[in-house]
């Protein structure tokens, strides 16, 4: 095998791993991408949702505030 023909198996070698590689990236940030997608839309959900406790009825004792929750 010549240097030339080397040169070019090793190059062709190369840009495959490259192409994998960054496939593989690309995939990685489409999967994190959607899991913190899904993590914020779960909180908003949360945030907007109807109320799933109440909180009433705050006395201070001090520089202590007690409240009484419901829920």
């Amino acid at each position: 095998m010549t240097h030339s023909a080397a040169d070019a198996k090793l190059e062709d070698a190369a840009y495959k791993a490259k192409s994998v590689m960054i496939g593989e990236i690309i995939q990685f940030n489409n999967i994190s991408e959607a899991v913190a997608s899904a993590k914020s839309a779960g909180f908003e959900d949360e945030e907007n949702s109807t109320h799933l406790f109440s909180v009433t009825n705050p006395t201070k004792f001090g520089s202590v505030v007690k409240y009484t929750v419901t829920g």
